[in-house]
């Protein structure tokens, strides 16, 4: 960071110049750093006056740039809000409007492919699952990376994530070989929920573990902008530093973010900081902080304006340059919005406009605030301030007419492939994308629905990710009962039941939800594993086709499809749906195991170890993957590695009867049957009548000549289970004398 504190020092000197006309830009291609941290509230930064947490990375940014004091988000959820900030049009233009459910279709064009175009190499490295590439967010982009494999998986209810350090290191990698000029995209997920900051920010943020959270991404940045510093990288780089959206933090009874549309969700930092001596002519000297009203979709073109490039047209973002250079800007409607709770809850959408100090919330129960006298926005004017609330109203109107449609809005065509690969998603299944009519606030209100978030659905939530089912199951009948139009309140309690094994009361809540949502593929496919459960696999497989239908090219779908073909025989067609399954994820722990057994069924052995192979790499500690290597390798005739992937699977399973019993065996086909014979006694220690490893050790009694002994055995096993033809073969060849 040494030549960012020169820069600020120098602050002065570099006005004179160019206020002087002597620094204006000469076509030099910069470098363009964008560092967004995710669910960073403006008002938890140093620069922003916030006294308790360190931000000194991000602070010295701010002391060295452009800070904006009211910078807006138009939607507090981290995919559409992105492809916002990376495209410059609202959610009603570009069509990303919740998480998951949507792509960014490919005729939008982003700042990446712009910079692309013009020779930059495009790098982008995130923090979440969220932000994976089939949501179209890498459009323009030479190299992107979203492997969360090394990160967390993630809860029921959360998406996979991977820390800011593990981030760094994939753009640190990039970075070794990048040539200038590069646009690099940097996604921290850190401060989303759930707050864990590790080591010693653990515990001096014991009480405050979200702020911790932001400490430590401030923390990996500064390492970040160090490295790029010692290699030469940061002399020619503009740096735009954002957040995606805030957080509630209890305003408003809102803990997280996404339902609700209030300032403390959809204000967040934003700091453009220049190189020394760069930018168009009349940039006043940083520092500088600005008040004026800005919007994240005024980084595209403002971007671009500092590159020189000209922006296409369309825009709902403008360039924020005039404001650099000390000018005004005439004053503009703000559109901001929130489906999530449409599209989740089936209550209503949240949509609105913020003009000067006003902010006008269409609701079942319209709300307008003064956010100058009121930031906290406690006092609604609706009723005093009719004549405002009537124009504010006009005003949205008008945004809205240009929201794009459905179809083109999701872009999903059930035939076209690149569609459903970018559609799908692994983890959490959606159901309908169909949007509202533009003014329709028909359902709940969402505010006055969060005492029931707060008392029902985080609770049962988080007794739920802690395995605590009975406890969740209590909080998600009563979400159910409460809000009985909810279909998560009774996919909640469906998928609870699930867990316990109470399946015929979870079929009941499923279908349950498919009244209320008749798309909901998460309900389809957890009926599917139900019927698989209950061996009715044709049912199953009609409920997979069902949810693949809702959700094309879900490779949980697409495995599961597999895996029940298989179980019904027909490899051929198993194998077809178990490699679309790996087409749209190549990582997908189903279908490769069951990729696996296919091959494993045609006598591919080769072919079927890279399978488990490729899934160990995923999964280091599946079982199934090691053993069936193991048991591939007895049938190639390999001993040593039999034994070596059964030891592995001793140490993540050193308590499973099963795994002790096949060590025990491959010790036996080794000839080393005092080891052989150890391992069969640990078995039986857990299991005394375990026949097959009282037949182990019969064999390992015979092998050492101890003949009598093993013919003991043998009887005994007879005893438990006279059927036993092995041990009765074998008791009859030692009783006639042969060995």
């Amino acid at each position: 960071m040494k030549r960012l504190l020169i820069a600020a020092a120098a602050g002065l000197g570099v006005t004179a110049l160019i206020l002087a006309g002597c620094g204006v830009f000469e076509s030099r291609d910069l470098n363009v750093l964008l560092i967004s941290v995710d669910t960073l509230r403006q008002d938890h930064l140093g620069c922003y006056g916030y006294e308790i947490v360190k931000s000194p990375n991000i602070d010295r940014l701010s002391e060295g740039g452009y800070t904006f004091d009211d910078a807006l988000a138009s939607v507090p959820l981290t995919l559409p809000s992105h492809s916002s900030a990376l495209t410059g049009l609202y959610p009603i233009s570009h069509g990303v409007r919740d998480n998951t459910k949507f792509r960014l279709a490919l005729e939008f064009e982003t700042l990446a492919e712009v910079l692309s175009g013009r020779g930059y190499m495009t790098g982008g490295f995130v923090g979440s699952f969220v932000l994976d590439s089939r949501y179209g967010l890498d459009q323009g982009f030479d190299f992107y990376e979203d492997d969360m494999s090394r990160g967390s998986q993630g809860s029921d209810f959360m998406f996979p994530e991977r820390t800011a350090d593990l981030v760094n290191a994939a753009a640190m990698k990039w970075f070794e070989d990048v040539e200038e000029p590069y646009f690099a995209f940097v996604h921290y997920y850190d401060p989303h929920t759930p707050y864990e900051p590790p080591g010693r920010l653990a515990v001096t943020y014991a009480d405050r573990p979200y702020d911790g959270e932001i400490e430590f991404a401030d923390t990996e940045m500064g390492k970040l902008l160090a490295y790029l510093e010692e290699r030469g990288l940061l002399d020619n780089t503009l740096i735009v530093f954002m957040s995606d959206h805030g957080e509630g933090l209890g305003e408003h009874s809102e803990d997280a973010h996404g339902v609700l549309v209030y300032e403390s969700t959809l204000k967040v930092p934003l700091i453009i900081h220049m190189p020394e001596g760069a930018g168009p002519g009349g940039l006043m000297g940083a520092p500088a902080r600005i008040p004026d009203t800005v919007r994240l979709i005024d980084i595209f073109p403002t971007v671009l304006d500092i590159l020189g490039i000209d922006a296409r047209s369309g825009l709902d973002g403008r360039s924020l340059v005039p404001l650099m250079k000390g000018h005004s800007l005439p004053p503009e409607a703000t559109y901001f919005e929130s489906l999530y709770a449409y599209f989740a809850y089936r209550w209503s959408p949240l949509k609105g406009v913020r003009l000067n100090q006003w902010k006008y919330i269409l609701a079942p129960r319209e709300e307008l605030y003064n956010v100058e006298q009121d930031p906290g926005e406690l006092r609604n004017h609706i009723d005093a301030e009719q004549e405002i609330a009537g124009q504010m109203s006009v005003a949205l109107g008008r945004m809205l007419e240009r929201e794009v449609a459905p179809e083109e809005a999701s872009g999903v065509s059930l035939n076209a492939d690149e569609i459903a690969r970018l559609r799908a998603l692994g983890y959490i299944a959606g159901g309908s994308t169909e949007l509202p009519e533009p003014a329709d606030v028909s359902g709940a209100d969402p505010k006055d629905m969060m005492a029931h978030v707060n008392a029902y659905l985080s609770p049962g939530e988080n007794a739920f990710n802690v395995r605590d089912f009975e406890k969740a199951l209590v909080y998600f009948k009563r979400l159910a009962e409460v809000d009985p139009d909810n279909p998560q309140a009774h996919l909640h309690t469906a998928r609870t039941y699930f867990m316990l094994g109470r399946y015929d009361e979870a079929k009941v809540k499923f279908y349950r939800a498919l009244e209320i949502d008749s798309t909901e593929s998460q309900a389809y496919f957890q009926l599917g594993n139900i019927a698989q459960a209950e061996d009715d696999i044709d049912a199953a497989l009609e409920l997979y086709e069902r949810s693949l239908h809702f959700m094309p090219g879900s490779p949980e779908a697409l495995a599961n499809i597999g895996a029940a073909l298989m179980q019904k025989g027909h490899a051929d067609s198993a194998e077809v749906r178990l490699k679309q399954a790996l087409e749209v994820d190549p990582k997908s722990p189903t279908a490769l195991l069951n990729l696996g057994v296919v091959y494993n069924s045609r006598e591919m052995y080769e072919e079927a170890i890279e399978c488990y192979r490729n899934l160990l790499a995923v999964e280091p500690g599946n079982i199934s993957a090691i053993t069936n290597i193991a048991g591939l390798y007895v049938k190639m005739g390999n001993p040593d590695s039999t034994l070596a992937y059964f030891l592995r699977a001793e140490s993540i399973a050193p308590g499973d009867p099963q795994v002790l019993f096949n060590v025990g065996n491959s010790y036996r086909q080794m000839g080393m049957n005092k080891e052989a014979g150890e391992y069969y006694e640990k078995v039986l220690a857990m299991q005394p009548d375990n026949v097959l490893a009282l037949f182990g050790m019969a064999a390992v009694e015979s092998a050492e000549g101890n003949r009598e002994e093993s013919m003991n055995i043998l009887r005994r096993i007879l005893r438990i289970d006279p059927g036993f033809q092995p041990a009765q073969a074998a008791l009859e060849t030692l009783a006639s004398g042969s060995q």
